[in-house]
């Protein structure tokens, strides 16, 4: 097995690991919800994504935007000049812009998952919004370990940015429409 091999199963094994060790804990149980109050309670994930991804975008803007002009000016300067596209000093030029915009990339990421583990460390947090109030019972260990999970998931979440959650609220809200008409008896 190479190094890439191990390294991509190691969340794997970690992750049988933890499975095995909590295995006995009671299932979680989550609330029944309507559409409605599944919306308004991923209104909140939309809301903190976007403060988060406006953040990180300030952050890096201040940061690296005077890089990025610089790069950008010497291809175009380039172009402008009518350079051959194989011309050395272009693809140069073009690399070197790819190279400053990948490397914010490496930055923007760990900064917005960053910002959205301290805010779900705050409490704003989207799987404890669906459990059932009966939580309460759960083993003292078993809540803590899901709180953990929460925040860490709820983190990634945040940092992905607000798309993918308008994404997710879209296909939900086309399903419920759907199930609305065919209960309705106006769509086959």
């Amino acid at each position: 097995m190479t190094g890439k091999t191990l390294a991509r199963c190691f969340p794997v094994v970690v992750a049988l690991a933890v499975a095995t060790s909590v295995a006995l804990w009671p299932a979680v149980k989550f609330a029944d919800l309507g559409g409605a109050d599944l919306a308004s309670r991923f209104s909140i994930a939309v809301f903190f994504s976007l403060l988060i991804e406006r953040t990180v975008e300030i952050l890096i803007s201040l940061w690296r935007s005077e890089g990025s002009r610089n790069c950008e000016a010497a291809v175009q300067r380039l172009v402008a000049a009518k350079v051959p596209a194989d011309d050395p000093a272009l693809i140069e030029a073009q690399s070197s812009l790819i190279r400053h915009k990948a490397e914010t990339i490496q930055w923007t990421v760990p900064i917005g998952f960053a910002l959205g583990l301290v805010v779900a460390a705050f409490g704003v947090r989207v799987l404890s919004q669906f459990l059932d109030p009966e939580v309460a019972s759960m083993p003292e260990r078993q809540r803590w370990w899901f709180n953990m999970g929460d925040i860490v998931f709820t983190g990634a979440l945040l940092a992905g940015g607000a798309d993918p959650i308008h994404k997710l609220l879209d296909l939900y809200r086309k399903v419920m429409e759907s199930s609305s008409a065919k209960a309705a008896g106006t769509k086959t």
